[in-house]
């Protein structure tokens, strides 16, 4: 399997996202799948300009040269695509959305039924390798029902761009893997995840108690422990 994670965090390499991405990655590798990383931070994709060139004028090719055009054919290729980005007041990054925006290069302009889904009107796909996609979030609250709009979002683009929805990777408290000093009670989770790469790959998808288990809580009092930390952290750099 040839597999493309999508690093949406702004903070690039040295985020919350790549500490969840890398043993994600890892347990794929294992399972014997190709992994190909795209950093959007160091990307920058401009937002699109809505001239629909891509399907007109210039097909398959955005207008914009900001080297988008040549990070999307690295990872056309990929049959699974892992949209990796934190949540940023309750949604994606604004770089995540950018890119997101782009790949309307993927799709032919042409409107057609969605017989599955009861007729509904959608853009056919350029017949791309891709057939799968999945998502892996951290966000600094620690309830997992946060993620419920950010996570409903990629499942609808899944379904609207009749991709198969490969599971998703949540993580509340996410601020918490990059605490130097909670590195060695992670040791665990970093082990879950690297397994849970190599189920994705093996299985075509996460299994839900995968999911439910990767989302358990990172300080034994829970939601409540977890506030009282930052609230005390918040104040010492408020001084």
């Amino acid at each position: 399997m040839r597999i493309a994670i999508i690093n949406g965090s702004p903070r690039g390499k040295d985020s919350c996202t790549m500490r969840m991405a890398v043993p994600l990655s890892q347990g794929m590798t294992d399972a014997g799948a190709q992994v190909n990383v795209l950093h959007l931070a160091e990307l920058k994709p401009l937002p699109c300009r809505g001239c629909f060139s891509c399907w007109f004028r210039t097909p398959e090719k955005c207008v914009i040269d900001d080297g988008y055009n040549e990070a999307l054919a690295s990872i056309a290729v990929a049959e699974l695509i892992v949209f990796a980005g934190p949540l940023y007041h309750y949604h994606m990054p604004g770089l995540m959305k950018n890119f997101l925006d782009r790949t309307i290069t993927m799709a032919e302009p042409w409107m057609v039924p969605d017989q599955s889904r009861g007729g509904i009107s959608k853009h056919p796909p350029r017949g791309k390798t891709i057939n799968s996609v999945m998502l892996v979030s951290p966000c600094g609250f620690p309830e997992v029902r946060h993620f419920k709009p950010y996570s409903d979002w990629f499942k609808a683009y899944a379904q609207m761009t009749g991709l198969k929805w490969a599971g998703e990777v949540l993580r509340p408290m996410g601020e918490l893997l990059r605490a130097e000093e909670m590195q060695p009670r992670l040791a665990g989770y970093y082990t879950d995840l690297r397994a849970a790469g190599a189920e994705v790959v093996r299985e075509g998808a996460l299994r839900p108690e995968t999911e439910i288990k990767l989302q358990r809580s990172l300080v034994e009092g829970g939601a409540e422990e977890f506030r009282a930390m930052a609230n005390r952290h918040f104040a010492k750099i408020l001084g």
